[in-house]
């Protein structure tokens, strides 16, 4: 049996609008958002108020409720976001997710050594199961904590060095002296020292 082309042509099919098309005509133009149908604000609305609760998280907390009409938030969204006098689309709508920032930070900083971890921690009183929970949380912080305390470490090991080569000069310049000092010593010839 011969299969059927679906034969509905592009114009015929609605476009789908995406939460960043909604989005952006909250911010701009609300002519054109008033135009929205409330379908598609409902559609839109979990992404809608998932970005907004990067800026705004106890209103986004409040409109998170299983019985609240979803067309009506976004507008409401809209309402709220007119009083704040935005006139165009703020940087924390397009901020990257939580996944993303963290495969970000994964790749920009160094991966640390367990040595230096465990070495850490113990410095702290924290457990290395602490740091790495931190370093997932605050990267920036922990990694600038972990860089100090290893210029500390490196620092101290220089030290050392350093205390090291001094006592090796200091004691050949001991033997140096004593060498010295029997070499001035003169004999008499009848083999009594002066």
């Amino acid at each position: 049996m011969p299969r059927i082309k679906n034969t509905i042509k592009a114009e015929d099919k609605k476009q789908v609008l995406s939460p960043f098309d909604i989005i952006n005509k909250m911010f701009t133009n609300h002519e054109a958002f008033m135009k929205f149908s409330d379908l598609d604000l409902s559609r839109n609305y979990f992404i809608i108020n998932e970005r907004m609760s990067i800026q705004y998280p106890m209103q986004a907390q409040v409109f998170n409720h299983y019985k609240i009409n979803p067309a009506q938030v976004v507008k409401c969204w809209e309402t709220f976001i007119r009083t704040q006098g935005y006139n165009r689309v703020p940087g924390f709508i397009y901020a990257k997710g939580k996944k993303k920032s963290a495969e970000e930070n994964y790749k920009k900083f160094k991966k640390i050594p367990d040595k230096t971890l465990s070495a850490y921690a113990a410095k702290r009183n924290f457990s290395v199961k602490d740091v790495k929970f931190a370093l997932e949380i605050y990267p920036e912080q922990v990694h600038k904590d972990i860089e100090k305390y290893e210029k500390e470490l490196k620092y101290i090991e220089d030290l050392k060095k350093f205390k090291l080569t001094k006592e090796k000069d200091t004691d050949s310049n001991e033997n140096n002296n004593e060498i010295e000092s029997e070499s001035n010593i003169s004999f008499d010839p009848n083999g009594s020292m002066f």
